[in-house]
């Protein structure tokens, strides 16, 4: 592999979104649609929905056996590490599994974060303080990542003054981290 094709590689995403409570065929209809616009952007897309199979059905999404979520969140767990860029698509709700997934990208491993907030809703002030960015639609969240961390060199270049303002709390996995 040359070298600039290694700085220039293109962002790996974590999709957070909410899935307890919601319809099968909805969630999936919006995963397949979400992914396609990050992918036309040159994104690399890892979301829960598709990675789990969620089918095109209208019912409910049954609660699945502790083995089977055991699974399933150990898999989240290892995308969330690999991730360059997360989206947090349940920013205004409430999902215990999409905070603690936010919660792992963001504050274990300084990966950038863009919240997306449904239109019409102004994001509340600390996430306007706190997270990367705010925005309304996939498409706006697309070009933002594209934009700023759409290389890896660009989110070299965006990490280095977070580690060098944090030097005192690097690892040999945040340093790992500093080369997604």
């Amino acid at each position: 592999m040359k070298i600039s094709n290694w700085f220039s590689s293109p962002p790996q995403v974590y999709f957070i979104c909410k899935m307890t409570g919601l319809f099968c065929d909805d969630m999936r209809t919006k995963a397949d649609h979400d992914t396609k616009i990050l992918q036309a952007h040159n994104i690399i897309v890892h979301h829960p929905i598709i990675k789990e199979g969620i089918p095109k059905v209208h019912e409910m999404l049954k609660d699945r056996s502790e083995k089977e979520m055991d699974h399933l969140w150990n898999g989240d767990k290892k995308a969330i590490k690999w991730a360059s860029v997360i989206i947090d698509s349940a920013a205004g709700l409430y999902s215990t599994g999409a905070k603690r997934e936010f919660g792992k990208g963001r504050y274990r491993d300084w990966t950038p974060t863009v919240t997306l907030w449904d239109k019409g809703v102004h994001p509340p002030f600390i996430a306007r303080q706190e997270d990367d960015i705010c925005v309304t639609t996939v498409e706006e969240a697309a070009s933002t990542i594209q934009k700023l961390w759409g290389t890896r060199l660009k989110r070299m270049s965006w990490k280095f003054p977070i580690y060098l303002a944090n030097w005192h709390d690097l690892s040999l996995y945040k340093i790992w981290r500093f080369f997604k």
